[in-house]
């Protein structure tokens, strides 16, 4: 690393990137940009997709990659699916084929998921929020029974929603009731049939999280404290001191509690 002075980027100040079929590929407004080959430092000139024809769609909001080679463009009022991976500045055989896929909105690039070939998000449709999962081929929305909450959601600051996986579940933060920062947290238990939801409000809501790919652990911060907690389905011990909530997103029997988020 110590060797790497020059990295060329596309040239534009990108928010979105991901790794897709062996190239980087980064967004800036309705422009994806592309890279070489194996070469992750190289945006070769011309390796760049506008998505045209259906601007009402907007920005580009979140890329991400499924299977059969295919990658999800998730913009703010609709998503996209690009086939194939070769621009054609290398080749000058360009086999990349983009469809309109879904009139369900990206708000947050945070509160998305992806579990294996499924992907689960935020959405919102003609201005109602909900919860939805999309494999690229079919869009789902799973929140029917919670409209009622997420009618609460911010739509001013929806960008500042969150999400991650926790154990099987997904876990979402939204800011409600006009405030500006997480303050309902939505479980979902996906390996449950019917896939249903626990629903909770804090004071002082993680704000963001970040889970390790290799072990599964996952970090929270929050928003009004410099601390950075550590959610862990193994432990669960007050040490005698008074806590807000426990949430437990598994069953209770006479076995251990299979999983347990503590405020």
């Amino acid at each position: 690393a110590a060797a790497v002075t020059n990295l060329v980027g596309p040239g534009a100040a990108c928010g979105v990137v991901t790794a897709h079929s062996g190239r980087v590929w980064t967004a800036e407004g309705r422009n994806i940009y592309i890279s070489d080959q194996l070469k992750v430092d190289t945006f070769s000139p011309g390796a760049k997709q506008t998505l045209d024809g259906m601007e009402w769609y907007g920005k580009v909001k979140a890329l991400v990659p499924l299977a059969r080679n295919f990658l999800l463009v998730m913009c703010e009022r609709g998503c996209y699916t690009i086939s194939g991976s070769d621009p054609g500045n290398q080749s000058g055989v360009p086999n990349l084929h983009i469809k309109a896929f879904v009139d369900v909105g990206c708000p947050s690039t945070r509160a998305i998921v992806k579990i294996r070939d499924e992907v689960y998000f935020l959405g919102v449709e003609n201005g109602v929020f909900g919860l939805y999962m999309t494999d690229g081929g079919d869009t789902i929305k799973l929140s029917g029974n919670l409209q009622d909450d997420l009618d609460r959601v911010t739509a001013a600051s929806a960008s500042e929603a969150v999400a991650v996986q926790l154990d099987s579940h997904v876990l979402w933060g939204l800011p409600v009731d006009g405030a500006a920062t997480v303050g309902l947290m939505i479980l979902m238990h996906r390996d449950m049939r019917g896939r249903p939801f626990a629903t909770w409000s804090f004071a002082d809501a993680p704000r963001c999280f970040t889970r390790d790919p290799f072990d599964g652990s996952v970090f929270f911060g929050y928003q009004a404290t410099a601390d950075v907690g550590k959610y862990d389905s193994a432990i669960y011990n007050d040490n005698g001191v008074a806590i807000d909530s426990d949430i437990i997103t598994g069953s209770v029997g006479t076995g251990p509690i299979p999983s347990i988020l503590r405020n």
